[in-house]
């Protein structure tokens, strides 16, 4: 179990005490000057965190000798949101199984073959997995979010 951000949260804690799981925290950091450049008018459009997550986790996976970099990406990241100049747009594309392929595809021929990087949840909608997460039990309900919301930098 792997958690990432500016700095570790209680939700993070609690869903790895609920599992028994070990837990990586992998801590990052934002630009010292970032908001300052913000407030001057500068672009600050969405970062495909998923793709730089799946870099870290190939980095920790060889360094801790794992085999399997487990996502959870679910179906519908694969299609598009936004239209712009007549063009769909896929905003999660580095939650979408093409960037899933490509990226295994890139990590076996560059990096190690040895390495399995999938998501577990691609084939269900968010309703499915909302479904499936229903008969876990109460124990997750009180810690878990799936919402980006809740680390979100004021």
């Amino acid at each position: 179990m792997v958690s990432f951000g500016t700095k570790d949260s209680t939700l993070y804690q609690n869903t790895q005490t609920i599992s028994g799981k070990q837990r990586l925290f992998f801590k990052r950091f934002l630009a010292p000057n970032l908001q300052e450049v913000n407030a001057q008018g500068a672009y600050n459009g969405h970062v495909p965190i998923t793709g730089m997550i799946a870099w870290v986790l190939v980095v920790a996976a060889y360094l801790y000798e794992y085999q399997y970099v487990v996502m959870s990406n679910e179906y519908s990241a694969n299609f598009g949101n936004v239209e712009w100049n007549g063009l769909l747009v896929n905003h999660q594309w580095s939650k979408s199984y093409e960037f899933e392929m490509l990226f295994s595809q890139y990590i076996a021929a560059s990096v190690s073959q040895s390495f399995l990087y999938f998501s577990l949840l691609r084939p269900w909608y968010e309703i499915q997995i909302a479904h499936h997460f229903a008969t876990l039990g109460k124990p997750y309900f009180e810690h878990f979010s799936s919402c980006n919301t809740n680390f979100k930098i004021h």
